[in-house]
């Protein structure tokens, strides 16, 4: 079988890009969902055409300035329409050798250019892998479709490239295998840990990317978001959705139930799609200030094809793929309170 140009860097590098994933109105289409989301959630207050406004989305606490996972941003429709798009789907496919997948219910990532804000600059780095010291096979690959052009300078993603073919001697060079601390599927990096990658040969690389282009990376790459560094060409707004997918025979069987719930209700995931499923909290930390009143959940109308990787093995029980919006939310409200009423009847089973 002859391996295409991003399977190669994929496996050799540890990342790779795949351009044109999106065409230019689907990539208007994602757009355009990110600033009706943020205009939903700020009760009108953040507007596109008002660029003095665009600061309101620091009252939200999005994490490293950009990264956002929670109020449902997972759930956005548009969003929805990238993880089940074709060209995406495919890449996945052709990862796991299957079509029988599953997808995370990720968060996104919106910066609003710092020459407009005059928040949101690069400040610190914060490079770390997504997998285990413990388990230096490889689990998962995670990725990210972006609507806008990434260039020189941009808020993007860090690499130190072929990172992900030294995890395991990572690992037992710091002694981490064996340590009960280091079991964590996130860890950051220290000083002297970056170091040692860097003494191994693992260039630092920012990635440039068109509009439209899927971001591919190991779970074991060693990575991180950067926001725009000082003195770039041209200010640019950054608009991207994280989609990580794994086979559904993954599944353990409490993971079902497990996703089909954090869909129902909206809540964002981390990025394992299947065998390590995490909820995010609710609301994120505000450091005792407070939140603006959040709209309630406004659940998508989902596909078969998008229930089937949201976790209904049987799309046509998933009240999502309900077409009229106030059945749909009612479908919604029965499904909750069937799987409450499943939940007290197993705790009552459940020996003293």
């Amino acid at each position: 079988m002859t391996l295409q140009n991003w399977q190669v860097d994929l496996a050799e590098k540890g990342y790779a890009v795949i351009p044109d994933v999106l065409t230019p109105d689907e990539c208007l289409s994602l757009e355009n969902g990110f600033w009706n989301f943020w205009r939903r959630l700020s009760g009108g207050l953040l507007k596109k055409e008002d660029s003095e406004t665009w600061r309101i989305i620091y009252d939200f606490f999005p994490l490293h300035g950009m990264l956002s996972q929670h109020f449902s941003i997972g759930h956005m429709q548009e969003i929805w329409n990238v993880r089940s798009h074709e060209r995406v789907k495919s890449v996945f496919e052709t990862i796991w050798g299957t079509d029988d997948l599953v997808v995370s219910f990720d968060g996104a990532s919106t910066g609003f250019a710092p020459e407009v804000t005059g928040r949101g600059w690069h400040r610190k780095d914060w490079l770390h892998i997504d997998q285990s010291p413990h388990r230096s096979d490889f689990e998962c690959i995670q990725a990210w479709v972006t609507a806008e052009e990434v260039g020189t300078g941009d808020g993007t993603l860090m690499v130190l490239e072929g990172s992900h073919k030294l995890h395991a001697e990572f690992a037992k060079h710091f002694g981490l295998k064996k340590d009960k601390a280091y079991r964590s599927d996130w860890l950051k990096l220290t000083p002297e840990q970056n170091q040692w990658y860097r003494d191994q040969g693992c260039a630092e690389l920012a990635i440039e990317c068109p509009k439209g282009s899927m971001v591919l990376w190991d779970s074991r790459t060693v990575h991180a978001g950067r926001s725009p560094l000082k003195g770039r060409a041209t200010p640019r707004n950054r608009f991207v959705a994280y989609v990580c997918m794994m086979p559904a025979s993954r599944m353990q069987p409490i993971e079902w139930n497990k996703k089909q719930r954090a869909c129902l209700e909206g809540r964002v995931t981390n990025h394992w799609a299947a065998s390590r499923v995490k909820l995010f909290p609710k609301s994120p930390r505000t450091y005792g200030k407070p939140l603006p009143v959040i709209p309630n959940y406004e659940p998508p109308h989902l596909t078969h094809e998008q229930a089937r990787l949201a976790g209904w093995p049987n799309p046509e029980e998933c009240p999502l793929t309900i077409e009229d919006r106030e059945e749909r939310l009612r479908g919604v409200e029965l499904a909750l309170r069937e799987m409450d009423v499943g939940k007290k009847r197993s705790k009552r089973k459940l020996p003293s």
